[in-house]
């Protein structure tokens, strides 16, 4: 049976919310002049409908800070890069600060995973729980279209046309209220191990912000701001002394930015 260092599956856990809630705002294609909600429904079809994806993660900031002190708590600084390729497979390379931390392989029927010290551990999808189990069996394409049906009912913002690396994208920026938080809160849960689970654990307030070709519907970059509430006590067992004394209802911020290309090009996931 496979074993896994509990912190390190726990910070591919957030890898995969982070890259699905990112991801999964991805806008698109439309008429002449669409509205920013045309341009998001479009792009959500475009996006959901890939063969094949790359993403970079630059950087994504993860600070759990204590309630009674400032000062005091836990912060991550990962990077990472990934492929999706339809309908289910997929591979995730995660850095905290300069050193590895996981790599994650899904093909077929079996999920690959190596640690720090380079070793590869392998393990069959119907042994895998919780967010693992959803994103390997049906594919990140299909995550992003289901998670793309709430995002939709946000508040957005059209900045208009912005050129980023050569190319003119349409920035928008989606401000999840309250009924989309509470919408997006039943689902964030599903993505946490099972005994990090917790009624206490809720997204508090939301922003993200897209870069997206209308001629295509491809969705360049997006960048996300989110500030969580998160039960300590549920997440002890996977942090361990890197949890401190963290105790109680802990505000945890998150800063990523999402990059995203070769679009519909041939990938190989060995």
């Amino acid at each position: 049976m496979l074993q896994i260092n509990k912190k390190r599956l726990f910070l591919a856990g957030l890898g995969a919310l982070l890259f699905l809630l990112t991801a999964c705002s991805m806008p698109g294609l439309a008429g002449t002049s669409p509205t920013p909600e045309q341009t998001l429904q479009n792009s959500a079809k475009v996006m959901s409908q890939l063969k094949s994806v790359h993403f970079d993660i630059p950087q994504a900031t993860l600070a759990m800070r204590s309630n009674n002190n400032s000062n005091s708590g836990v912060s991550f600084t990962l990077t990472g890069q990934g492929d999706a390729v339809s309908p289910d497979q997929a591979s995730v390379d995660l850095l905290l600060g300069k050193n590895p931390v996981l790599a994650l392989v899904s093909k077929g029927q079996t999920v690959y995973v190596q640690v720090t010290d380079g070793t590869w551990y392998s393990v069959n999808k119907s042994q895998v729980k919780n967010v693992f189990q959803g994103l390997f069996s049906q594919g990140i394409t299909t995550q992003l279209g289901q998670i793309m049906t709430i995002l939709q009912s946000a508040t957005l913002t059209d900045h208009g046309q912005e050129t980023l690396n050569g190319v003119s994208l349409d920035h928008i920026t989606a401000t999840l209220d309250g009924q989309t938080l509470q919408n997006l809160n039943s689902l964030l849960n599903s993505y946490l191990p099972q005994s990090a689970q917790s009624a206490q654990n809720q997204i508090k307030q939301a922003a993200m912000d897209l870069w997206i070709d209308q001629s295509t519907g491809y969705v360049y970059q997006t960048k996300l701001d989110v500030t969580v509430q998160i039960d300590a006590s549920s997440l002890r067992s996977f942090l361990g002394q890197s949890a401190g004394n963290l105790s109680g209802v802990l505000p945890v911020e998150l800063q990523a930015q999402i990059d995203f290309s070769k679009f519909n090009q041939p990938i190989t996931i060995q």
